[in-house]
């Protein structure tokens, strides 16, 4: 529905009226107020606009050259044309006439007499803002209408148990007990009682016995109006709810109960694990860091710090640490694979290179790590550990320094050495010295 003023958009009239002069009189005075003015000068003009379009209200005058208004009414009934809000305007001593059309449907009449154009304007908006009211009213209904429905099938499909009480109190004020006024289907299963048994009842008539602490609540937030949420642990079930209950109206509350046994189940578990992980991290003698990707926050264990010389509070848990620790060269490699782990480019993060200790020196360090991934396949976070293998790379070291030298012996020594196969009594290998002294190629004496 368009609306005319207030900045607001411009309700659509279709003028129908057989005089020229007077088409512009009305059209300049009605768009002065910010109506937007169609004109048709005859019925069968009107009939073919109106089969193209329906307009936000109709001024009609009911003499026109080839039909009049009750006749052009009853054909756009028979046509099945929409017919929109009219007024109708006749001649002096055609009151009759217009009465007669506001049986029809007309929501007002003019009479065009020496007062009309000043009467005119009045009339319309009066009327224009009836139209506004009816369709805002007809808005709101068709929304309420919606509501009901979404709300209808949101109450009978929740998980979550819900109920409408009413409170009783007692002489001096106090509650001790309340009435069942709604309840969905999920709180009727868990009750266990039939809907119709619930409905009306006291709960005490329920139940037996409520609990006090229940009521103190329920009380409190009929007579504060404030909105409480609390967990209670069924013992003997071994469940935990979460009670939800606010104020709808005087002694009238509303209370949701949903089932969070699971989720305590899960936190337990998660704290149990963290409390696990925690020790873990704090008593290995391994380097363990935890990367949370969501934060970019990371933490190292005071062991991944003791390892480069460092004392737990020495160290912030900041990655720039690592960045800057890290040996140059291995630093871009180390960001690249951490990266295609994330990316789900590797499986796995495994490397090694060098870091910094406090006094200077390198120390050679193996990481690993594995990263973990939400249900949408994202990286959240990542877990490691960094080994010092400074002691080993120095064995490796020195075991290849002694096999270089053993066979620089063997290769260079002026007699000859050779192994042999004790199984089979054949050379396996010898040093260039038999060629020497025995004459015999390398070739030819393995073949001995």
């Amino acid at each position: 529905m368009l609306i005319w003023y207030n900045n607001q958009e411009i309700m659509n009239i279709l003028l129908i009226e057989d005089d020229a002069g007077l088409i512009e009189l009305i059209t300049e005075n009605l768009e002065k107020l910010g109506f937007s003015v169609m004109s048709a000068v005859s019925g069968a003009e009107a009939l073919a606009y109106l089969s193209k379009q329906i307009p936000d209200m109709i001024l009609l005058d009911y003499s026109l050259p080839d039909i009049n208004g009750k006749e052009l009414i009853e054909t756009l009934n028979k046509q099945q044309i929409p017919l929109p809000p009219f007024i109708i305007t006749t001649g002096r001593g055609d009151e009759r006439i217009a009465v007669n059309m506001m049986k029809l449907g007309a929501m007002d009449y003019v009479i065009k007499d020496i007062l009309f154009l000043e009467k005119l304007p009045d009339v319309v908006l009066r009327v224009a803002k009836e139209i506004a009211s009816e369709g805002k009213l007809k808005q709101a209904e068709e929304a309420l209408h919606k509501s009901d429905i979404k709300y209808k099938v949101l109450f009978e499909s929740m998980t979550e148990m819900f109920q409408v009480i009413e409170l009783i109190y007692d002489k001096n004020g106090n509650a001790i007990d309340y009435y069942y006024r709604q309840v969905n289907p999920a709180f009727v299963n868990f009750v266990g009682e039939p809907k119709e048994q619930l409905i009306g009842k006291r709960a005490k008539d329920i139940y037996g016995i409520i609990e006090d602490h229940w009521i103190k609540i329920y009380e409190n937030v009929d007579k504060t109006g404030a909105s409480v949420t609390y967990e209670n642990y069924g013992e003997e079930l071994d469940k935990f709810y979460s009670i939800k209950a606010w104020r709808i109206r005087k002694n009238f509350i509303g209370v949701i109960i949903t089932d969070i046994t699971e989720k305590k189940k899960a936190d337990k578990a998660l704290r149990e694990s963290d409390e696990r992980f925690n020790l873990a991290m704090t008593a290995s003698k391994d380097g363990l860091f935890d990367w949370n990707l969501l934060t970019n926050e990371i933490y190292y264990s005071p062991g991944w710090k003791s390892m480069l010389g460092y004392k737990d509070d020495e160290l912030p848990n900041e990655f720039s640490v690592w960045e800057k620790l890290t040996e140059p060269e291995a630093e871009e490699k180390t960001q690249k694979m951490l990266q295609e782990v994330i990316n789900k480019q590797r499986d796995r993060f495994k490397l090694e290179f060098k870091m910094k200790h406090k006094n200077g020196h390198w120390v050679d360090i193996l990481s690993r790590a594995e990263a973990f991934f939400d249900d949408k396949g994202k990286a959240i976070r990542m877990v490691g550990t960094h080994v010092d293998i400074t002691e080993r790379k120095r064995a490796e070291e020195k075991i290849r320094v002694a096999e270089e030298n053993l066979k620089n012996t063997f290769d260079l020594s002026p007699s000859i050495i050779c192994k042999a196969n004790v199984d089979t009594g054949y050379f396996m290998e010898v040093n260039q010295a038999v060629t020497r002294i025995l004459g015999y190629t390398l070739e030819e004496f393995t073949s001995k």
